[in-house]
């Protein structure tokens, strides 16, 4: 599990700068991409997708608005939802309705930027907001799993003054990670590292092409943990 802050004020008299609108959050976010990873391992290397992303029949009887589509490595995606107050239970029923969605998601936004099959990835959500509830904070703190397969993060963002006329950010994160779904053994082929999913796909091409030539062609791979 990962419960951090961060702040950055040596002796510095700080006031509260609250984001007046959520589009503000989200354009911090998209110039601090780096803020939204939520551990030093499976889930550091973050990059965003696109915002701001229409999900049809995303809610119960509406469609809906993905806030943030991230990718979390090379085969992990994350449905980020921005709240400018406190984080509650209902929020995350927000997040778990545009989940169910996720082939959606995958086939509209994200199938033509990679090379991997639906079945091949996992998926996280991230609730974010500048507080959060003690009833949500401990119901993610102790693991909690959308369908007992998705996991789900909580980043609270707080922006202050400081009396140097700077701004400070102080970030929470709150995510126990407890899904066992997450297949995060590498493989090395022909020099370049591939989860299983890719290799699968790597391996087949180089074999059509190799087979018309070679057919006695072998395949080296090396595992490592």
């Amino acid at each position: 599990m990962r419960v951090f802050k961060h702040v950055t004020a040596n002796d510095i008299s700080l006031r509260p700068l609250p984001f007046l609108r959520e589009l503000s959050m989200e354009s911090y976010l998209v110039e601090n991409e780096s803020i939204l990873k939520l551990d030093e391992s499976d889930f550091s290397d973050v990059s965003i997708i696109d915002v701001e992303l229409t999900l049809k029949n995303g809610r119960k009887y509406s469609d809906g608005r993905i806030d943030i589509l991230v990718q979390y490595g090379q085969d992990t995606f994350g449905v980020v939802e921005l709240k400018l107050g406190q984080l509650t239970s209902l929020h995350l029923e927000q997040l778990e309705d545009y989940l169910q969605e996720k082939e959606q998601l995958f086939n509209t936004y994200i199938k033509s930027k990679i090379d991997v099959d639906y079945k091949d990835i996992n998926w996280v959500g991230v609730l974010v907001g500048s507080s959060i509830s003690a009833e949500l904070d401990e119901k993610l703190s102790s693991g909690y799993q959308i369908k007992n397969i998705t996991p789900v993060a909580a980043l609270t963002i707080s922006r202050y003054r400081g009396e140097d006329n700077q701004v400070y950010v102080i970030t929470d994160t709150i995510f126990n990670n407890k899904s066992r779904n997450f297949d995060r053994t590498k493989f090395i082929y022909n020099g370049e590292k591939y989860n299983k999913g890719r290799l699968v796909l790597a391996v087949m091409k180089d074999y059509v092409e190799d087979h018309k030539v070679n057919v006695n062609a072998r395949i080296k791979l090396t595992v490592f943990a």
